[in-house]
Order: structure tokens, then sequence, then C-alpha cells
């Protein structure tokens, strides 16, 4: 079956516009970041405030740095340890404490569904453990 990422972006956007009150054009960056081919049935974390939205992606492997290497993140480098703390934990676990969070959407590959902050915060962990345990599986020897 082939995806219709339009189609998940324009149930994202219906349910987002009942939230946001401003900062709209997050919106178009978030719809770069669905229909992007190489994020095609990845999953991800949406999550959307009156003043704008932010997304959780939960990545697949080799779309983080190999093991051993840094590269320019942020404002300097880092390595897929760093990024994947900093992109899932660190995000997931200040955005459950923010109230001012109006909706959060789980996009699971398949569909979209409206979740809690606290469900969003065991699937981050989860794919956290996860991905971390195929890194270090890389890296120790057989």
């Amino acid at each position: 079956m082939v995806m219709d990422m339009r189609e998940i972006y324009e149930q994202l956007e219906e349910h987002v516009l009942r939230h946001l009150e401003d900062y709209f054009s997050d919106l178009e960056i978030d719809r770069s970041i669905i229909e992007d081919p190489k994020n095609m049935g990845m999953p991800w974390i949406h999550v959307t405030r009156a003043c704008g939205t932010y997304m959780i992606l939960l990545r697949r492997i080799d779309q983080y740095p190999k093991a051993g290497e840094t590269v320019p993140y942020l404002f300097g480098w880092e390595n897929r340890e760093t990024i994947l703390n900093r992109e899932t934990l660190v995000k997931s676990h200040s955005y459950t404490k923010d109230s001012v969070m109006k909706l959060w959407l789980y996009f699971d590959g398949e569909k979209l569904k409206t979740i809690s902050p606290y469900q969003a915060r065991e699937i981050v962990q989860k794919y956290y453990d996860k991905t971390l345990a195929a890194f270090q599986a890389e890296t120790t020897p057989a």
C-alpha cells in the first residue's frame, strides 16, 4: 500500500488549526517534513501550542551519523547519541512539563492519532532505548 502523506498532513492540519493561534508558518515546515520522501513511513510526534508547533521525529537508524562520527548540529558538532538525546528525550521531557501544549498527535507510520503527553513520553522513551541499544550493538564486537 502506498501511503499518501499529503492526506496525513491534511488530517494533522485539521486537528492543529483548532488550537493554533499564531505562527501558522510552522505548518509549512511540518508539511515539508511530513511529505519529504526520506521520511515516508517514519513515525513522529507532533506537538501544538497556541503559538506554534514542534515535531519529534523517530528517525531510522541510518538517518543518524555513523558510529564515532561527529557532524555539524545546531551550534556545534555532535555525535549520534547526543543528537538522539536532544531530539527525543530532552524535547519530550520539557514539552510534557509545559502546560501551554494544546495537542499531541502521533503518527505510527500508518495512521495519525491523538495521544496524551504521557503517552508521548512513553513512546519517545521506548524509541530512545531501542535506538540507543542498536547504536551500542553496532559498536560492540561480536
